[in-house]
């Protein structure tokens, strides 16, 4: 008899596990909600199916985010106090419904929200529209631009916030060890106007509990969770995410990627299918990686395939990605110039990043790296490079409202067949209403890319030690966008010098 009970035991038991291993798992859906173009707060997103309903208020970031959402079909609303909105799912419509969302088994799903330019939001609408219609300035914006090894702990004041701000800094990421140099980061983050990229040991180590006592701070842009993974760290910097978000859904987590020149042996496989893997795997708000392409000996050649890789797998999950420039000379990386600078910063935003970073802020100790010449030393005092940095930025600031929300349709370069970097296209065929490039043989990224109503062409400079002359003729009248910011009407031709490692940049309806 107890053989039998125990026979009955086992396989009641070996069919439970059966059942649990056949279970749908629940998915998760995340996006952001723009209108006219820009992520807005305050909008009610609502998930319903014919048997549960989740709703989330997007705050400044326009981000919303759902978690364990049951397999199901759910269709989507959207509101502002309390008035049902007439809104569009970009690029994803199914005919018969439109508003449909499947959440399928474990599934990551990416459904951003496009509010009809003609619905007023308390007057928004209205000052939006005519904004828009005055084409002599471009629209208001800010590009993130966040600083690496930003102010140590030690150091932390409400004037050394403001002197990063100064530099034309939002967002700062310090290595804070603790939760109580974490929290002083955010005081003076919000004394100064800075958000703080948060990270610290008990983020880790305690994660609910730490979040509770940051998460309602004004300061808190998002948490740092780990530098360059391999493959073998992703699955417990995935565990460590996942308990993040489950503390606090509206703030991103960010960790960034190794860059593609690092071997196969160390990131565990090809560089593409890493990148790949870390966004399954993560799911993280957007794909930062790290490369520094000049070097005292010229330009890493890779670089510019790095980038070509970066932005297809994000345009593939469909989050924004992030990238760097050097402002930190170590071996063997030379001090920067400011055509070191619009070089990186520049062919970063050609291939479309969405945020700019900066390594670093503060100089590291130096040791192995030998670190000298950043913007702020070792002791505090201030050097050439931070002023150089500040200059860049608002340079970068000036032109922002090309930048923030753009599309990239294209990246190409010029210059002769065999100088080209490997992994890039080669500016041929049709680009209407291009009609004519001559950079005389001289390399050259050109990006098109769709902002708004505007259509864009950017060329940047390939060189950072010498300019060129170069011509463009358009089918139709243009406008330059110049580096202050301002707008001139050019006709349909432009000759000119582009200087080393600057950029052009005109744009049409």
């Amino acid at each position: 008899m107890k053989k039998i009970l125990l026979f009955i035991v086992i396989l009641s038991a070996a069919f439970s596990a059966f059942s649990c291993k056949q279970a749908p798992r629940p998915g998760e859906v995340h996006g952001s909600v723009l209108y006219h173009d820009h992520e807005i707060a305050d909008i009610d997103v609502t998930l319903t199916s014919d048997s549960d309903s989740f709703s989330f208020t997007t705050k400044s970031s326009g981000y919303y985010y759902f978690r364990q959402i049951p397999v199901g079909d759910y269709t989507a609303s959207l509101k502002y106090k309390g008035r049902e909105l007439d809104f569009s799912i970009i690029d994803y419509e199914k005919a018969a419904n439109p508003h449909l969302i499947t959440v399928e088994d474990n599934g990551f799903h990416v459904r951003n929200f496009a509010i009809s330019d003609k619905e007023n939001l308390d007057g928004s609408g209205e000052e939006e529209e005519e904004e828009e219609e005055n084409d002599s300035v471009l629209p208001e914006a800010e590009l993130p631009i966040l600083a690496w090894y930003s102010i140590p702990a030690a150091m932390a004041s409400e004037e050394r916030y403001q002197e990063l701000k100064d530099c034309g800094f939002n967002i700062s990421f310090s290595h804070t060890s603790t939760l109580a140099e974490a929290q002083q980061a955010l005081e003076f983050g919000e004394q100064a106007g800075v958000k703080i990229m948060l990270t610290c040991a008990e983020l880790n180590s305690n994660t609910a509990e730490t979040i509770s006592q940051v998460k309602d701070s004004p300061a808190l842009y998002g948490y740092f969770l780990r530098d360059e993974p391999t493959n073998a760290d992703l699955p417990a910097l995935a565990e460590w995410a996942d308990r993040v978000r489950a503390a606090d859904s509206e703030h991103p987590i960010y960790f960034n990627l190794f860059p593609n020149y690092v071997d196969e042996g160390t990131l565990g496989g090809d560089y593409k299918e890493h990148v790949k893997e870390a966004i399954r795997t993560v799911k993280p708000n957007q794909v930062s990686f790290d490369f520094y392409p000049i070097r005292e000996t010229g330009i890493v050649s890779t670089w510019w395939q790095n980038l070509e890789i970066i932005k297809e797998c994000s345009e593939e999950a469909d989050l924004p990605f992030w990238a760097f420039a050097l402002s930190t000379s170590h071996q063997p990386y030379p001090i920067p110039e400011m055509s070191h600078l619009r070089l990186q910063m520049y062919t970063n935003l050609a291939y479309g990043a969405q945020c700019l970073q900066y390594f670093t802020y503060w100089c590291p100790t130096p040791g192995t790296w030998d670190f000298h010449d950043a913007p702020i030393e070792v002791d505090g005092t201030r050097t050439d490079t931070w002023d150089l940095v500040k200059a860049m930025n608002e340079e970068l600031q000036a032109r922002a409202g090309v930048f923030v929300g753009m599309k990239v349709t294209g990246v190409y370069q010029t210059g002769p067949t065999d100088s080209q970097p490997v992994g890039t296209y080669a500016l041929t065929g049709n680009h209407e209403p291009l009609t004519r490039l001559n950079t005389n043989e001289n390399g050259a990224v050109v990006s098109f890319f769709e902002n708004g109503k505007w259509k864009y062409m950017m060329m940047v400079n390939r060189s950072y030690v010498a300019g060129f002359d170069y011509h463009m003729e358009f089918k139709k009248e243009i406008q330059l966008i110049d580096r202050d910011g301002t707008i001139e009407n050019v006709g349909n031709s432009i000759d000119d010098y582009l200087d080393k490692g600057d950029c052009v940049i005109v744009r049409w309806k």
